[in-house]
């Protein structure tokens, strides 16, 4: 849980580098170092926030994903093919297809 976390993290810090990094930057002049060199900075400084963010809002989400899912219901998030398959095999079963077909009756009281 903690790769995905970091993952969350390092994925939102590089997706706003770039995007701070091309909107600062001088399309008129960009050799200009000055300008480039303010730009790369205010990227990197954005870069660093949202990569303090998306870490504690990872932490906060995939923790609370992860530990309200409970273990019988993980089959169902894994695509539901392992569940569809169990069901089946269940169904097909001698013993439950008996006690399906032979529905008890009650007997009566003399």
């Amino acid at each position: 849980m903690g790769r995905w976390i970091k993952r969350f993290a390092r994925i939102t810090g590089t997706a706003v580098f770039f995007a701070v990094f091309l909107t600062a930057v001088d399309y008129a002049d960009p050799f200009d170092l000055v300008t480039t060199g303010l730009a790369f900075l205010r990227a990197l400084a954005a870069a660093l926030l949202f990569w303090v963010a998306g870490y504690v809002l990872g932490d906060i989400i995939f923790k609370s994903v992860v530990e309200t899912v409970s273990h019988a219901d993980v089959p169902v998030f894994e695509g539901g093919l392992i569940q569809h398959a169990r069901e089946e095999s269940e169904r097909m079963r001698p013993e439950a297809t008996a006690s399906a077909e032979k529905p008890e009756t009650k007997k009566k009281k003399k």
